[in-house]
C-alpha cells in the first residue's frame, strides 16, 4: 500500500517541459449532460448576446427524415416527413474556434491555434457557465467530461519511429519483408478507481518530400456522473493524465524537437 501511495504521489508531482513548438493540431473540450425538460434548440438569445463577438458565424445542422413509399405503378416516392435542428455550431471569425451545442453536449474545438491550457479552459469555463445558467437554467446532471488532443509531429527522413516514440510498431527481424511506410494502432486503458478512460491512436501515412506526419491522438474521458462542484477539478485531472500519456511516450529526441 505504501509503495502504491509513493508511486501515485510521484506521478502527481511529475513536471513536464514547456514546449515552444507544440505539435497540437486540434484540442477538444467536452461536457455531456442530461436535461429531460430541455427542448432543442432552446432559446439562445441571452447566450448569443454574451459571446457573439467571439463567435459571429452560426451554422445549424438539420436532421431530415425521409419516407420511402412504393407506388402501385411500380415507382418509388420520397418524402421529407420532418426536419429538426440537432446541432448548432458557432465559429470564430477565422474559424479556428468552434463551439458545438446539442441536446446533451457542449463542445469547444480549438483548431490550428492552440495557445495554452489555461487560456482555452478559461474560455470553455466561461462559456459553460453562461450556457448552464441562461439556457439550461441550472437544471441538469453531468454525465461525462473529456479532453482530446490530436498531435501531428512533422519528421524529416523518419527511419525508426522508436527514435521518437516509446510505444510504436515492433516486429522481429525479417518478419516484415520491406520497410513500413504507414501504420495505425489504437490502445485503451481504464483507471477503474477513478472511472477514467484513456484512448490513444498513433500512426503515420507515407511521407511526402521526405516529411512524415506522425499522428499522436490522446482522448481522456471521465465516464462517471459527478457534481458541478467537481467539474473543473475533473478537467484538471484529465489534463494531468493527458500530459503523462503524452510526455511519457516521447523520447528525449522527440521532446527536444519541440523545445
Amino acid at each position: 500500500m505504501e509503495l502504491i501511495f509513493i508511486l501515485l504521489k510521484s506521478m502527481a508531482e511529475q513536471k513536464f517541459p514547456i514546449l515552444t513548438n507544440p505539435p497540437i493540431k486540434v484540442a477538444i473540450f467536452e461536457i455531456r449532460f442530461k436535461n429531460e425538460s430541455q427542448v432543442f434548440p432552446p432559446s439562445l438569445e441571452e447566450f448569443n448576446n454574451y459571446f457573439k463577438s467571439l463567435f459571429p458565424i452560426v451554422q445549424n445542422n438539420i436532421n431530415k427524415n425521409i419516407e420511402i413509399n412504393d407506388l402501385p405503378n411500380g415507382e418509388t416516392s420520397f418524402n421529407i416527413t420532418g426536419q429538426e435542428i440537432n446541432q448548432i455550431r458557432y465559429f470564430s471569425s477565422d474559424k479556428t474556434k468552434v463551439l458545438s451545442l446539442s441536446k446533451d453536449g457542449f463542445i469547444l474545438n480549438i483548431n490550428n491555434s492552440y495557445e495554452s491550457w489555461e487560456d482555452h479552459i478559461s474560455l470553455f469555463r466561461s462559456l459553460w457557465g453562461q450556457y448552464s445558467a441562461s439556457v439550461l437554467k441550472n437544471d441538469y446532471s453531468l454525465l461525462r467530461a473529456s479532453t482530446r488532443f490530436i498531435n501531428h509531429f512533422e519528421i524529416l527522413n523518419l527511419e525508426n519511429p522508436a527514435d521518437y516514440f516509446k510505444t510504436t510498431i515492433y516486429a522481429d527481424e525479417n518478419v516484415i519483408p520491406a520497410p513500413v511506410n504507414s501504420f495505425l494502432f489504437k490502445y485503451n486503458t481504464v483507471l477503474n478507481g477513478e472511472d477514467i478512460q484513456i484512448h490513444v491512436v498513433q500512426g503515420f501515412e507515407p511521407p511526402i518530400d521526405n516529411k512524415t506526419i506522425y499522428m499522436f491522438d490522446i482522448d481522456v474521458i471521465s465516464i462517471k456522473n459527478f457534481s458541478e462542484t467537481e467539474l473543473w477539478s475533473k478537467f484538471d485531472r484529465l489534463r494531468e493524465l493527458k500530459n503523462q500519456t503524452f510526455f511519457n511516450n516521447l523520447t528525449d529526441k522527440a521532446i527536444n524537437s519541440l523545445l
